[in-house]
């Protein structure tokens, strides 16, 4: 999102550099219903070695895959692409109405895909 180059796996792993943070999207695809929110929380064996995620709370009414940060504050750290790093959670959200904004997409196309939302 900060105009960081995208990652690929070298030699069956990504590496994330110690004293980093890392933009991610899952890929998990939701469409959540309305009254139902959803955040990413990070796994416990991740946590313990102090690798740490961030996610924001999904609204109802969002569709799109989930997106995410993670933050290396230790050494270099080397992940496996199919690694479980996270888990979602549903929750009950009692608002009014349903998420509307630009970062809907469908299954199968990245939010970048579009302009604020919109198709070109």
């Amino acid at each position: 999102m900060r105009g960081g180059e995208k990652m690929e796996p070298e030699e069956g792993y990504w590496k994330l550099d110690g004293q980093k943070v890392f933009d991610g999207l899952s890929d998990l695809y939701v469409d959540l219903p309305e009254g139902i929110a959803c955040e990413l929380i990070i796994r416990s064996t991740f946590n313990r070695n102090g690798v740490f995620l961030t996610s924001g709370l999904y609204d109802s009414g969002y569709k799109g895959n989930i997106g995410f940060a993670v933050h290396n504050p230790c050494g270099d750290t080397l992940i496996t692409p199919g690694t479980r790093i996270g888990q979602i959670k549903f929750v009950k959200a009692d608002k009014a109405g349903k998420y509307k904004g630009g970062w809907n997409h469908e299954d199968g196309e990245h939010w970048s895909d579009s302009k604020n939302g919109e198709k070109e």
